[in-house]
């Protein structure tokens, strides 16, 4: 008889979560050391970090994660040889559309855990192949570096679909708060694909987004990317409401009204310039101050995934997710 397969569970420890043989191999990866590695919390519950973590949307996240390495797949590859060049794959059906997740963290961090492998895992649900990107953070995070991992990633996905078995065509690009400064900048010709000579994306996904690098923007994202005190210049090259163009990708666009981190003129700033340019977008302003909230469940933003991915479908004429009146041209 089998021993039933171990879960994560808001009751386990951090010791034990550390313990997990599923995750030795890329538990410094996968885990991010500066939240599950303190040596204070071993034999402290999940739950009892609450505070700083949605338990269930945590749990749903590695739990994907334990079913794949369990699998036999490797969860993480390399894009490069820098070590923070790096993302993780969570495998959709054979075939399937696929989705790069980029987490925020200001720059300072990668918050995969609570925003990356959650949205990961219900994309898996929803049908769709899904992969998870780092990139350099904190005293490495000086433009461009984070854009050059980005980019890396997806040669890496982009020039191999038979690997991950899916189809890369149209491929959504999405990212939360500073990672959605970061996947927005992609989507600009200047800083991103053309500039790489990659793929433009079928459609963005900016959740909360850092848009502008001036005095809205931030202040600790800005300072990890361009430094304490950056020319006008620079502010304005990091800036995405000046690199729009009629040639910007689709955009799904959502926040809370009175973000509590991210000034929500951040997100009104690039709805209007992507009006402006004639770019298709869809904006969605939820009531609230929440802000990395990821999946957004039990909040005014619950079912934005869902809202995204018919967006996606419309747009990108990705097969899947039904029309939307709000797409603005």
């Amino acid at each position: 008889m089998h021993p039933t397969p171990v879960t994560v569970t808001p009751e386990m420890t951090v010791g034990a979560l550390l313990a997990l043989p599923e995750f030795a191999p890329i538990r410094d990866q996968l885990l991010i050391p500066a939240f599950f590695s303190r040596e204070a919390d071993g034999d402290v519950p999940l739950a009892a970090l609450s505070d700083t973590w949605n338990l269930p949307l945590l749990c749903e996240g590695l739990n994907r994660a334990l079913e794949v390495r369990r699998s036999g797949a490797p969860l993480l590859y390399r894009a490069g040889e820098d070590p923070e060049q790096f993302f993780f794959h969570f495998p959709g059906p054979a075939g399937a559309k696929a989705v790069v997740i980029c987490a925020g963290g200001a720059y300072g961090l990668v918050w995969s855990p609570g925003e990356g492998y959650p949205v990961a895992a219900r994309l898996n649900r929803m049908g769709y192949h899904a992969f998870v990107v780092n990139y350099r953070t904190g005293d490495r995070a000086r433009a461009p570096g984070p854009m050059d991992d980005l980019a890396a990633a997806l040669r890496c996905i982009l020039s191999q679909p038979e690997r991950w078995g899916a189809d890369l065509s149209g491929y959504a690009l999405m990212g939360f708060s500073a990672a959605g400064h970061l996947a927005g900048s992609f989507g600009t010709r200047a800083l991103g694909w053309r500039h790489y000579g990659l793929a433009r994306p079928g459609a963005l996904v900016l959740c909360y987004p850092v848009v502008t690098m001036g005095r809205e923007s931030e202040p600790s994202t800005r300072a990890n990317l361009l430094g304490p005190d950056p020319s006008e210049a620079l502010v304005r090259r990091y800036s995405l409401e000046e690199q729009v163009d009629p040639d910007y990708p689709p955009t799904f666009l959502w926040h809370c009204a009175d973000d509590a981190v991210v000034p929500g003129v951040n997100s009104r700033m690039l709805r209007d310039r992507l009006t402006e340019a004639g770019a298709p977008h869809w904006y969605q302003s939820y009531p609230g101050t929440d802000h990395g909230t990821g999946l957004a469940d039990d909040t005014a933003a619950e079912g934005w995934l869902e809202q995204a991915v018919s967006f996606w479908g419309q747009v990108a004429g990705a097969g899947h997710g039904r029309p939307h009146r709000r797409i603005r041209r």
